[in-house]
């Protein structure tokens, strides 16, 4: 009987490794259920939980109008002498499910007019965003933009970088180089988005990845034992055929 619980156990396995290995690049999610990246939010800059609250619920609502749902953290260190976080899931980032937003008064080396920061490697992927808060709230660029709606955009913007890779600016939409007047009147308009081809491009890459973890997670739980087995008379279940 072990060495069939054995067998059984190897063959739903091998089953679901087969399964991730012939997964195709544009695996989609259950119909319904859209892909979803996580967001640890680092508020370094004491801003003031209200201007947090709005800036996350823009960010949302630029990133589900591109078919993605988002998962907030509230990150903040142990102690002001320890940066490591007091949540344990804030600090286990993977690219592109779970990214990294850090906002912070200044940039040590970067000019008063940039908003935003993002890090690729060298294959062009990333996890860690910045985002320069008094930088902002002194650009009179924005007036008749609240300084959460233009948090909001500034986190979409970075975070679009690290979904889509380098070469990621558009001549209009959030992911602008340079924001003019016009970008920040289509903002208070709640008109400065994705573009198509952008958004099918982060759906695609979240999608492939969720898919991934969730037939890793189905096929933990198939490798556990059936402790059931134990003690009566075992046939092949039809599950498996």
């Amino acid at each position: 009987m072990e060495l069939l619980n054995r067998f059984l156990l190897l063959t739903v396995s091998n089953g679901i490794l087969g399964a991730l290995a012939l997964l195709p690049a544009q695996a989609r999610a259950p119909e319904g259920t859209p892909p979803k990246v996580q967001l640890s939010l680092f508020n370094d800059a004491a801003v003031p939980l209200d201007v947090i609250a709005g800036a996350q619920l823009r960010a949302s609502s630029v990133l589900e109008n591109a078919g993605v749902e988002v998962e907030w953290l509230s990150c903040r260190p142990k102690n002001k002498t320890d940066f490591s976080p007091a949540t344990p899931e804030c600090s286990t980032f993977a690219w592109p499910e779970h990214l990294s937003v850090r906002i912070v008064r200044r940039g040590t080396s970067v000019g008063d007019n940039v908003f935003g920061m993002s890090f690729l490697d060298g294959s062009g992927e990333g996890v860690y965003a910045s985002i320069y808060y008094g930088n902002m709230i002194d650009s009179k660029a924005y007036s008749g933009l609240s300084d959460a709606d233009l948090l909001g955009y500034a986190i979409v913007h970075e975070v679009g970088h690290l979904l889509l890779g380098p070469h990621s600016h558009s001549p209009n939409g959030v992911m602008q180089a340079k924001w003019q007047k016009s970008t920040f009147v289509a903002a208070s308009q709640g008109r400065l988005l994705f573009s198509e081809s952008q958004a099918n491009l982060i759906r695609d890459r979240l999608e492939r990845v969720n898919c991934r973890a969730r037939l890793a997670q189905k096929a933990e739980s198939l490798a556990q034992p059936d402790t059931n087995l134990v003690g009566r008379r075992v046939g092949l279940p039809t599950a498996l055929f």
